[in-house]
């Protein structure tokens, strides 16, 4: 059995894109419209919200984020337009190589139930995900709760796979709604990909308050 099921390479773009690169493109796009004579609070604090989430997923405190943030900027301000050498400086800044896409392992029945069935009740989030529509997306956790598990099921093949081990039910609602609007069809592995980006998000505004920017 081919445990990457229902491999979809007619995914939408934004879905073989790091989040990273996704960022890094963003801060690139923003950066290039600033004015270097006058100025722009706006596009400048956009810039730097971009470079804050690249930077978050490989440095997630300080003074890392300050100082990597520091040198991209000034990159930027060197002419530098292209996400792959930007991604070249957090590397070398941070010792760390950029968050790969999310690489999902399916499971039988009895082994996801052994370690995983205490997670509590489950909510779906769609039921007919994948190329041949037989993926249901469903986060399990305890009545009351926030966070729990996010996993898909196939339903051709009776194998699961957990997307995260624990996340938070606003993240899924988020990633469920910008995946269903980018591509209904779309794998579980791309969902994941969604996943991992409203995470790195989330990630990016709570550490804004606390990064010299």
């Amino acid at each position: 059995m081919d445990t990457s099921t229902n491999t979809d390479d007619t995914a939408e773009d934004t879905a073989r894109v790091d989040p990273e690169s996704i960022a890094l493109r963003m801060a690139i796009n923003n950066h290039a419209v600033i004015d270097s004579d006058i100025g722009s609070p706006y596009q400048e604090g956009r810039r730097d919200a971009y470079l804050l989430m690249a930077v978050a997923l490989e440095a997630p405190r300080e003074p890392t984020l300050s100082r990597t943030i520091t040198q991209l900027r000034q990159a930027l301000h060197g002419g530098v337009t292209e996400v792959d050498d930007l991604r070249e400086i957090i590397t070398r800044s941070t010792g760390r190589s950029p968050t790969p896409k999310p690489s999902l392992e399916w499971v039988g029945p009895k082994a996801f139930d052994a370690r995983h069935s205490d997670w509590g009740l489950d909510e779906d989030f769609g039921m007919r995900w994948g190329t041949n529509r037989d993926i249901r997306i469903s986060f399990k956790r305890q009545p009351g709760a926030t966070e729990g598990l996010l996993y898909a099921y196939d339903k051709t093949w009776d194998t699961y796979a957990v997307i995260a081990d624990k996340t938070n039910r606003t993240l899924v609602q988020l990633a469920y709604r910008q995946a269903l609007a980018a591509n209904p069809d779309m794998t579980a592995e791309n969902f994941a990909h969604i996943h991992q980006i409203v995470t790195a998000a989330g990630q990016t505004a709570a550490l804004a308050p606390a990064v010299s920017l």
